[in-house]
């Protein structure tokens, strides 16, 4: 059979241009039946002498339109077998998995579409990698689906009407990585999309010419979903009633779109490493450092934290990125609730995104992992006891281990969190702040103040361990008679004074506790 020039040499510049398959690949088309699918797979069948690689075909009978399902998977093997081209055929059941999941029969079939593309490039280069020696990894496995003109400016038409920022309206990209799920792995594999260069009406009359016979699935007719809608009502129109070049110029378009989408998100990339922070179930996104970037990469960096936290980007749109990105500018304990159940909320100097149902949690993981532990700038440690040594010789200073001076002791140590008529002395002439303004003035967050330890003499607080000591107690060059103080786990000093957390507080004198740490 003759193959148009024209048209297969427009395919294949794009391909280049793409770089969409490289010699010894093995490149597998998404076959249907219909007119797109069948052209790609003729084209490609073309040019696999020229190119170098092999092709075969994925048949996905999806259990829903009976007898004219089983005539496409009649018709896709026949071609195949026309053509000498080794083709899988698979049968699922549809209607089942929207009953099981909940999804639309379209989402359905494309989730299970994406499960059958995995599974057959997994199969695929096991094939390619048996026998072959140590850390040869054989050749590339790609997809190619037949996405064309009209196809794209249908997709752009969607991503903008539902509220799309800049990613949505460059459309669908000629090389993407897809993922699927492989014997319960989620598994990822390139796919291209050879056909973005061409229109619907192209193809057509490129099969009619060529006498070449296609399927025409009933259920693209109807005007049921969104989709179709587009594509039989909204396109056409514009076509006729705006610009004979409609389509073209929406993928024209699409096309710069992307170029800039592809740049922004370099730069919205290295912002993100310096202004993010992705946990084990929160995301933290310095919202001071992040000011200081253009409003469009702050969006960018946003919707960016927003899919790392929620694992999916699918349902994330304009609104939402803008409603995070105000609390840039809004006061600590403002929040605003995002898709996948998620809430950010102004903390401070930070904007946190989590679980709509957590409280703003500690550093790493949930509440749970953190029982028992206590907070400070530094992150989260243990203890259970702090030892008081008079006079050590040998120690070093650090954030859990402080040296004071002994003699200004008034009262018995305690170990514990804080109290209301707490204060600490924080000015070297004496004067003096409450621990709660302290606490609020340091940053420290609300549900983290109750899971700071202090050591206090009476309601005067020694030390906030892991924040800052009292300059009262601060051991001078003057200062006769030291000690040193830190907290630990388990059984306690050897050598000096064991005071545990929340032990009560002694009525002795100071006599009583010489005795006792001497």
């Amino acid at each position: 059979m003759g193959i148009d020039v024209d048209f297969t040499d427009k395919v294949c510049r794009y391909i280049k241009d793409n770089k969409m398959i490289g010699a010894g690949d093995c490149v597998v088309v998404g076959l249907s039946g219909g007119a797109d699918s069948v052209s790609l797979l003729m084209v490609l069948d073309s040019l696999k002498e020229r190119m170098a690689f092999e092709l075969r075909a994925l048949h996905v009978n999806h259990g829903i339109r009976g007898e004219e399902a089983m005539h496409d998977e009649l018709f896709t093997k026949e071609l195949c077998d026309r053509l000498g081209i080794r083709l899988k055929t698979v049968h699922i059941d549809v209607p089942a998995l929207v009953k099981e999941t909940h999804m639309s029969s379209e989402e359905a079939g494309r989730h299970a579409r994406q499960d059958e593309f995995a599974r057959l490039c997994t199969e695929i280069e096991k094939e390619q990698t048996a026998g072959q020696p140590v850390g040869r990894t054989g050749r590339r496995v790609v997809v190619a689906l037949a996405h064309h003109m009209d196809d794209q400016a249908e997709t752009v038409l969607h991503n903008l009407v539902r509220g799309s920022a800049l990613k949505g309206l460059a459309g669908m990209s000629p090389v993407n990585i897809m993922y699927g799920s492989c014997d319960g792995v989620r598994t990822g594999y390139t796919i291209i999309r050879p056909l973005l260069c061409v229109r619907r009406a192209a193809i057509e009359e490129w099969l009619h010419e060529h006498n070449q016979e296609y399927c025409t699935d009933s259920t693209n007719l109807g005007n049921d979903y969104t989709r179709n809608r587009l594509r039989n009502t909204i396109i056409p129109m514009l076509n006729d009633m705006v610009n004979a070049n409609a389509v073209s110029n929406i993928a024209s378009a699409a096309a710069f779109a992307k170029e800039a989408q592809d740049y922004i998100n370099r730069q919205a990339e290295a912002a993100f490493a310096l202004c993010a922070d992705v946990r084990e179930r929160e995301t933290v996104i310095d919202a001071v450092r992040l000011s200081q970037y253009d409003r469009i990469i702050r969006k960018y960096v946003v919707h960016m934290a927003i899919a790392a936290t929620a694992k999916a980007a699918k349902d994330i749109c304009a609104v939402h990125v803008e409603s995070v990105e105000a609390l840039i500018e809004a006061g600590t304990g403002s929040s605003v609730d995002i898709p996948y159940g998620l809430k950010a909320r102004r903390r401070y100097s930070e904007i946190v995104i989590q679980k709509a149902d957590m409280k703003c949690n500690r550093q790493s993981g949930d509440a749970d992992e953190h029982d028992g532990c206590w907070y400070s700038k530094s992150g989260w440690y243990t203890a259970d006891h702090i030892n008081l040594q008079k006079n050590a010789h040998s120690f070093q200073q650090n954030d859990y281990t402080k040296l004071i001076d002994y003699d200004k002791i008034k009262f018995n140590l305690q170990l514990r969190t804080r109290q209301e008529d707490d204060f600490i002395c924080v000015y070297s002439d004496g004067r003096s702040k409450k621990l709660g303004r302290f606490m609020i003035e340091q940053k420290i967050p609300a549900e983290y103040r109750d899971r700071v330890l202090v050591v206090a003499d009476g309601n005067e607080i020694v030390w906030i361990v892991g924040f800052r000591m009292s300059e009262r107690y601060k051991a001078l060059d003057t200062t006769v008679n030291t000690a040193t103080i830190s907290v630990e786990n388990g059984s306690g000093g050897d050598n000096g004074e064991d005071i545990r957390i929340n032990q009560p507080e002694g009525s002795g004198d100071k006599n009583s506790r010489d005795s006792r740490a001497d």
